[in-house]
């Protein structure tokens, strides 16, 4: 009884910090400036670590069934905050780009984990004769980066997806482990 009780107890949490998070996201998308976008990137960021943590307690205490079930439905919901936090890290980085930097010091307690270069990648729908050039310019800006972890290489390359070629992919997880794989499935196809 006592487990069901902190089952109920995380889930309830797990709800408030979900909330919080869709919250959050919609702030991303509505930010008036690159101040509000850091602040906002860096709650979000808090606050899907927060989260994570109460899905671990979680699955400590439920069973197989529930937890693959749990599991699933949890690597959904932060595909989409990681590409919320992508998003606004890039429209950030393209603010940057457009403003000197005499004009612009990002706040000093932020911590951008990553930067986007400069060069413009198209985002890309699948179309066979755009497939070359497409890549070129990935693997080239971000592909070819070792300063980029698998995972952050994944973000972006789900990023710079969207119609045919984002339906190819979609069935995939975002991990660091998952990223030959997309890649290898887009190179095919």
């Amino acid at each position: 009884m006592a487990t069901d009780e902190n089952i109920n107890k995380l889930r309830l949490k797990r709800s408030t910090l979900r909330s919080k998070v869709t919250r959050l996201t919609g702030k991303l998308n509505n930010a008036d400036g690159i101040d509000k976008a850091f602040f906002d990137v860096e709650q979000l960021e808090g606050t899907v670590k927060d989260l994570k943590l109460v899905n671990e307690a979680i699955h400590d205490l439920i069973n197989d069934e529930d937890y693959e079930r749990d599991t699933v439905d949890c690597e959904k919901c932060f595909d989409t905050y990681k590409l919320a936090i992508f998003n606004t890290k890039r429209k950030v980085s393209a603010n940057i780009n457009n403003v000197s930097s005499s004009e612009f010091s990002p706040p000093s307690n932020i911590n951008m984990s990553v930067k986007l270069p400069t060069i413009k990648i198209n985002t890309f729908f699948g179309g066979i004769e755009e497939f070359p050039s497409f890549w070129e310019r990935f693997n080239s800006c971000i592909d070819s980066k070792a300063c980029l972890s698998l995972v952050d290489k994944h973000i972006f390359l789900r990023g710079y997806l969207d119609g045919e070629a984002k339906r190819l992919v979609d069935g995939t997880n975002v991990t660091g482990d998952t990223y030959e794989t997309t890649k290898k499935l887009l190179e095919e196809k």
